[in-house]
């Protein structure tokens, strides 16, 4: 039914995607603790994973990144059939729409990149392009992933509400001005 080298692909990247958001994990709720990833100002772990947009509703995303690699995971190992595939799939592109929001704020908020974040996001790029591979077009078609691309954007939409209506936002830049 379904080639190995592919189901062990999607095991190797489901790991590292714990491993990545395991480590970030670790770096948001380390108090001050300097991530060997910070490059400089314009590429730093911990600008973006300190930051107030690391988080929704109180979890941070890389708590929740580790849970959808967990749960990639179990897919892979357990459950791996034409069902697993077709999760795999449609989750890799519906959590890439907040994933790519985020990016969008790494970019012209923060102005700063983290380097594990945008390697999640290309693990489930790879993740979504092995399941399509093994799917095919006839168990997964195209009205799928069309369906999958609206959650990516109402999830994105969410968050965006979310954090705008988070924080004090404009009121208290002038007084944050004067104090420095």
């Amino acid at each position: 039914m379904t080639k190995q080298p592919y189901r062990v692909a999607i095991i190797v990247l489901a790991l590292l995607g714990i491993a990545f958001m395991g480590y970030l994990s670790y770096l948001h709720y380390a108090p001050e603790k300097q991530a060997f990833c910070d490059l400089g100002e314009e590429l730093s772990c911990s600008v973006v994973n300190k930051s107030r947009y690391a988080k929704v509703a109180g979890i941070p995303f890389s708590v929740s990144g580790v849970l959808y690699f967990i749960g990639v995971l179990y897919l892979a190992l357990a459950k791996y059939n034409d069902k697993s595939l077709k999760l795999i799939l449609f989750s890799a592109v519906a959590f890439l729409g907040p994933s790519l929001y985020l990016t969008a704020v790494e970019l012209f908020i923060l102005e700063s990149l983290c380097i594990f974040c945008e390697g999640t996001k290309v693990l489930m790029i790879a993740l979504a392009g092995i399941a399509w591979k093994e799917l095919g077009t006839e168990k997964f078609p195209l009205k799928n992933i069309m369906g999958a691309l609206v959650v990516a954007v109402l999830l994105a939409g969410i968050i965006f509400l979310i954090h705008s209506s988070a924080g004090p936002g404009d009121k208290y830049d002038e007084f944050a001005q004067c104090l420095t």
